[in-house]
């Protein structure tokens, strides 16, 4: 259970540093 919530957690601080990365790519263009 606690390991699933880790991967849980994981997986959407990937996805917000992947979108934190698109915004800056954005930004510097």
């Amino acid at each position: 259970m606690l390991v699933e919530g880790l991967q849980k957690q994981m997986k959407e601080e990937g996805q917000w540093i992947l979108q934190n990365e698109n915004l800056m790519k954005q930004n510097s263009s």
